[in-house]
């Protein structure tokens, strides 16, 4: 009966600290949005909201970018960067099926990838779009998400798994679109054990890969100078040449990503608790809300 009592309080301790963390997520993403979204402004305001929320579970010193478990080698940055990269691939694949579902019910859910590199123009990029989406951003945006959101989820539940998958689906969400939110959820897992083994260092550096070479230099800089007709060709390739890499290599690691999801994984109840709090189903249904913005009627 003791034990029952017991776990009962701390299940309410648990949900005590899920409902207030999602709430200053809530509050975090809309001053995000009212300093302007993806700007300078945008990026600090939100951090500085959940890092003041938050100062009494989780201080700078905690999420420090220097920390790390394991040692980073160029055969793990190579490795870990296929995997990230697969999720451009994945992007294609799961942005084509959504757009076939709205297309049958008579609506689009927004522009394919297909259309944009078609109707695109090339326009040199300007320096400071450079810093803030290939560097700022994705440095500030880790230091958030995979800082402070991941390291609470894994304080409160004690368990890495937990906070890996909850802070991928935070992510994911917060991007809000029907083609990109599932395959960056994917993508964040992966980022999400970098933080946690390697340090926010280098899913730094990881991010601003994704946001400046994969983004800027290849799309911006290489295929918009291409033919129209070449473009999603040579896109479409040259990820599918990276995601069957990455399958190849989930497959050599399989039993070292089932050893490492097994020792981490922590209580199931945990993940029932976060997923039926009224807080975190309102994040998901106000983010929601807001990719619908995107959907129009054919």
């Amino acid at each position: 009966m003791e034990i029952k009592k017991s776990m009962q309080k701390h299940d309410h301790y648990f949900c005590h600290k899920i409902n207030k963390l999602h709430l200053v997520l809530l509050f975090g993403f809309a001053t995000y949005m009212l300093l302007g979204g993806s700007t300078a402004y945008g990026y600090l305001g939100n951090l500085a909201v959940i890092a003041f929320f938050l100062r009494d579970d989780i201080s700078f010193k905690d999420i420090d970018i220097f920390v790390s478990q394991r040692k980073m080698t160029i055969s793990v940055f190579i490795t870990l960067l296929f995997l990230t990269q697969s999720l451009n691939f994945t992007s294609i694949v799961f942005s084509n099926f959504v757009e076939s579902v709205f297309n049958a019910l008579g609506y689009s859910a927004g522009v394919t990838l297909k259309e944009e590199l078609e109707l695109g123009t090339y326009e040199p990029t300007p320096f400071y779009e450079i810093l803030l989406f290939g560097f700022f951003g994705p440095v500030v945006e880790e230091i958030t998400i995979r800082g402070y959101l991941m390291r609470a989820y894994q304080q409160y539940s004690g368990s890495k798994i937990y906070a890996i998958i909850f802070t991928a689906i935070i992510f994911g969400i917060n991007h809000g679109s029907f083609f990109t939110s599932v395959p960056i959820t994917f993508d964040a897992l992966v980022l999400g054990y970098i933080a946690m083994e390697y340090g926010i260092f280098w899913t730094a550096i990881y991010h601003s890969i994704e946001n400046f070479l994969a983004s800027y230099i290849f799309v911006y800089e290489i295929l918009m100078r291409l033919p129209v007709e070449k473009r999603y060709t040579v896109y479409f390739d040259v990820y599918l040449t990276i995601a069957l890499c990455a399958v190849f290599i989930i497959f050599l690691k399989r039993d070292k990503i089932t050893e490492y999801i097994s020792e981490n994984r922590g209580e199931s109840r945990y993940f029932k608790l976060t997923v039926k709090s009224v807080t975190f189903i309102l994040y998901i249904f106000v983010l929601m809300l807001l990719t619908l913005n995107r959907v129009s009627k054919i």
